[in-house]
């Protein structure tokens, strides 16, 4: 995969927030990812989506 020029990597999800997706809590994954790393809401979305996918 390759990544995009000019987009800054993403901080890692703290512990919380895979626990949160490996339950399936998807919404309080977002919430936890925005409040834990101070992304904005879309982005944090598309990153738990993407753990979403992978897990």
């Amino acid at each position: 995969m390759e990544s995009s020029q000019g987009t800054p990597e993403l901080p890692t999800p703290p512990p919380e927030v895979e626990q949160a997706v490996m339950l399936g809590h998807l919404e309080e994954a977002v919430s936890l990812y925005v409040t834990h790393t101070d992304v904005d809401e879309e982005t944090a979305r598309a990153e738990v989506q993407r753990l979403a996918e992978e897990g």
